[in-house]
Order: C-alpha cells, then structure tokens, then sequence
C-alpha cells in the first residue's frame, strides 16, 4: 500500500486534506506506533467523521497485509488506541445504527431489534455479550436492545468498510507455491487500457464470492486469488474515472460514500483512503 505522501497527494483530488499540523503528527506518530508495536509497517487508513469531533484510522500490518492488520484510532492523528474486537452479534446489531458518530469513544448507542420467538432455543452466547443485550417479551415474539459503546462501533466500520471496499490492482499480489498470498515484488502496474477497467481490480479480503469447479479450473492459481469488483451487488455500485491530474484512475465506492481508491498505470503505485461519515448508503439499490 502507499505510503502517506502519495496517498494524501491523490486522496486530495477526492476533496480529502489534512492540515499541515495532523501530516506532521502522523509523520512521527505512525513511526513511534509501528516500533513500539513491532509492525512491518503501518499505513493510514482515513477519517470517519463525528459531530463533535473526528476519528482518525490507522492500521498496523505484521507479516501478512491479508489477515495480520490491526486497527487504531486518534483524534490527534498523534495517540492512537487500538481498536476492539467485537463479537459477531454486537457487530450485527452494530450495523443497523443510522446515527452520526458523536468523536467521544465512551459514547453509548441503543439497537432495538426483533428478537426470537417464544418457541426457539436461547442463543448461545458469552456473559460479556449477554450483558450488552436485554430481551423484552412481546405478543408477537419478543424485542432485543442492545447497548454499543462508539469505540466498538467504529471498530465494527471500519472492518465492514475494508470488507466492501478494501482494493487491490489485478496481479499487485500472487499466491506462492506454499499457499501464502504475498505482494507481487515484479508488479509494475496495470497498462493504461487495462487501469480504466473495472475488471482490473479486486477485492483485498479473503475471498467469499462461491465459484464452481469450472470457474476455478479456468483461473491462474497465481493470479485469480481475489474477488472481482464485477462481480459487486448492486451492478454500479462503483464508479471508475480518472483523475484531476490525468495521471491516476480513481474507483470511488457508492454504498460507502467517502471511500476512494487509486492507480497510477505503468507504477506500483496505488492506495486508498476513507473520508466521510461510515454510515452505508443501503438505499443505493433504489438510486440506480
């Protein structure tokens, strides 16, 4: 992934600046965070924000840029904390807020939400999950509410935002004889055709999209180790331009209005960042 200074160069052609105060904070404070916590190396992530005040992201990456990341938040851009784990469930209920992040971590929200009916088995969960979430019965069946703090909040978004929109050029990343996916240090980048293609691009997650056994005998084992953007519901749900500059392709993401990702043809350059508000636009189904 880009370094700061590249990506802050094209990210403000996305109408995404940081003051000079917050570049220098990050300069050193992302240095003294991936020494003190041993990371090969940190990059930023973006800005989520709040009515008050505004969360800035961080991640960590240890020996795999895939599956060792971990996430951290300041609203100084200069201490940073890290970033919970969350049980599935809170993450869940999480997701159905709407509300604006307020920028205080200790924040409270409230999820009230269908529950199960009278007749099925209680759900299986630990006591600190239980004692987020109270049941209240009702003729219907019952309603659960569940407490959230922002903090945990924040951590669930910014997984679902990597999750749906985290990106990588086609070949940037190859997986080895021995199965591990590791950066493509041959990668050059992609032509100036193939850069305006949509289909150049794919999702930075370990795969969910199901293929069938013909589909995976006609892929390069090497090289088709991701999703395809194509392949995204709903069908338009990113849009491909290039930038200001005419030098960089731009992918910015709908359903998560702030995210932009970009490429720099014929370089190994490429990044992405987030600026907005985390708050999924699920309507986008009905605007296209």
């Amino acid at each position: 992934m880009a370094p700061v200074t590249d990506l802050l160069e094209h990210s403000a052609t996305a109408g995404f600046v940081l003051s000079t105060e917050h570049r220098a904070a990050l300069a050193s404070s992302l240095i003294v965070l991936k020494k003190n916590e041993r990371f090969d190396h940190v990059q930023f992530w973006g800005k989520i924000t709040g009515t008050a005040s505004d969360y800035y992201i961080c991640q960590g990456v240890g020996a795999s840029a895939l599956t060792d990341r971990k996430s951290f938040y300041s609203t100084d851009c200069m201490n940073w904390a890290q970033l919970p784990v969350v049980h599935p469930v809170i993450a869940a209920s999480a997701m159905r807020l709407k509300s604006r992040f307020t920028g205080s971590a200790s924040n409270e929200f409230t999820v009230t939400e269908p529950g199960p009916a009278a007749a099925d088995a209680p759900e299986e969960l630990p006591e600190d999950v239980k004692a987020l979430r109270s049941v209240e019965q009702i003729e219907e069946g019952s309603t659960i509410t569940t407490k959230i703090s922002e903090d945990k909040r924040l951590a669930v978004v910014v997984r679902a935002i990597d999750n749906e929109c985290s990106t990588v050029p086609y070949g940037a990343y190859v997986k080895t004889a021995s199965g591990s996916i590791e950066a493509n240090a041959s990668f050059a980048g992609l032509s100036s055709e193939n850069a305006g293609k949509l289909a150049s691009y794919q999702h930075f997650r370990i795969p969910v999209t199901a293929t069938t056994p013909l589909e995976r005998s006609a892929k390069n084992k090497t090289l088709d180790i991701f999703d395809v953007l194509t392949a995204d519901v709903p069908n338009g749900c990113w849009t491909l331009t290039m930038g200001a500059s005419a030098e960089a392709v731009q992918l910015r993401n709908l359903l998560w209005p702030g995210f932009t990702f970009y490429h720099v043809p014929g370089t190994h350059r490429f990044g992405q960042v987030y600026n907005g508000t985390a708050i999924r636009n699920s309507d986008l189904v009905f605007m296209l």
